[in-house]
């Protein structure tokens, strides 16, 4: 009877130990971060060597959700709660003169907080393995065996039963829904704007009051390839008042053309544009405004045909660009386009050299009216009549080489001017 009484009472210690055992395995689950810094993989793994030889569970990082925060207390016992974790270990690592210098930092799984601290310092990295050894237990193994994780969250109240809602009235028979303009054919807020097309357009260069044998220039439509780009970097990442400044380009190229003068020789022609600057939009209800300021350059060239001049001066027309462009919805889904510039001159090419007009001075000026079709959320039809009108003033010298050369090239000055009728297709992106 006493054998029995004592194989009872045995019994029931092993079982009371191994619950004891179980609740404290539960406590002490901890995980250990990656740690930073030279060396930072031999050392965390001496870290964990040492944990697991005082039957602590250790948990890597990689268990923790991506999402996790676990820089901050709340983000640490949300993860704590959900995987039992009773502490958190970190590690960093960093060079200090000679020395590699551990700073080792333990944080409860309960609430977040620090729980402990270590500093150690070595020569080299397996001499600061054998500290971890000898001090890491010492100096923070208390902590960890106190440590707890959280407790786990009471179960939500069970939802009472709602009333479903009454559905929303239909639409009016013919009535349209409204549409959302952020980002779509008449939004204000895209990133790149980019309008790809055609231009069909004519050129007439003419004197004012010339003495004879100055040759005035006319060129019938003739079509050009046209590319206007807006783009707004800031627009990529942000909304603010930065996303509205943009990159202003714009190029033109006409193409296969040539001319012929009185006496029937052919010259080959050519003409390009290019223009780079910024824009600033503002807009407003569904409509933009936009201010324009950037650098121009509008080029036409005839060549020599068989040793024969073409006696019209090629002409390069370098320009300062200062204006603004209105666009305004005027029905879903048609819009108005409006832009004029200022084309303050700062070069002109040949016309300006010695052989021509040396003293040759002048600007410009452009507009454009145009009509927007959207035939998308991000994609519309676009048709525009165009002109740009350059003026010069030659203030000729009788000592001018153009006039004691025998050419006497004299005028007061010369208008160019170009008109065009544009159909592109707009991209927004």
């Amino acid at each position: 009877m006493k054998r029995a009484w004592i194989g009872m009472f045995m019994l029931g210690a092993w079982l009371h130990a191994s619950s004891v055992q179980a609740e404290a395995g539960a406590q002490s689950r901890v995980l250990v971060r990656s740690f930073r810094g030279p060396s930072a993989t031999p050392v965390r793994d001496a870290v964990v060597a040492e944990l697991g030889r005082h039957s602590l569970e250790t948990v890597s990082e990689a268990a923790i959700p991506a999402q996790a925060d676990l820089e901050s207390s709340e983000g640490r016992v949300e993860a704590a709660r959900d995987l039992k974790i009773a502490a958190f270990v970190t590690g960093q690592l960093e060079r200090a003169g000679r020395s590699l210098r551990l700073q080792l930092t333990v944080y409860s799984g309960r609430d977040g907080s620090q729980i402990a601290e270590l500093s150690l310092s070595a020569a080299k990295a397996p001499q600061l393995v054998r500290r971890i050894e000898k001090q890491l237990w010492d100096a923070v193994g208390s902590a960890l065996q106190a440590a707890k994780p959280p407790e786990a969250l009471p179960p939500p109240p069970k939802a009472e039963p709602v009333a479903a809602a009454a559905p929303e009235p239909a639409p009016a028979p013919g009535a349209e829904p409204e549409e959302q303009t952020e980002g779509g054919s008449h939004g204000h807020s895209s990133p790149l704007d980019v309008a790809v097309g055609a231009r069909i357009g004519s050129r007439q260069f003419a004197y004012n009051d010339p003495l004879p044998g100055l040759r005035d220039y006319t060129l019938g439509p003739s079509p050009s390839v046209a590319l206007h780009l807006h783009w707004y970097p800031v627009a990529h990442v942000s909304d603010g008042v930065l996303a509205n400044l943009g990159l202003d380009l714009r190029g033109e190229m006409l193409l296969g053309v040539s001319s012929k003068n009185s006496a029937g020789n052919e010259f080959s022609t050519s003409s390009t544009q290019l223009g780079a600057g910024l824009r600033f939009r503002l807009p407003f209800a569904k409509n933009e405004l936009g201010l324009l300021a950037g650098y121009g350059l509008h080029s036409f060239h005839m060549a020599a045909s068989k040793g024969v001049e073409p006696g019209v001066p090629d002409v390069t027309h370098g320009f300062v660009r200062v204006g603004a462009d209105l666009r305004w919805l005027v029905a879903e889904p048609v819009a108005v386009y409006l832009e004029a510039a200022y084309l303050a001159g700062l070069s002109h090419g040949e016309i300006a050299g010695q052989s021509w007009f040396p003293h040759a001075a002048g600007g410009g000026l452009e507009a454009e009216l145009g009509v927007g079709y959207g035939m998308a959320r991000s994609l519309e039809l676009q048709v525009a009549v165009a002109m740009q009108r350059y003026f010069f003033s030659f203030n000729p010298s009788p000592t001018d080489p153009s006039v004691v050369g025998g050419q006497h090239r004299v005028a007061g000055g010369a208008l160019d001017q170009f008109l065009s009728l544009r159909l592109s297709l707009l991209l927004r992106l």
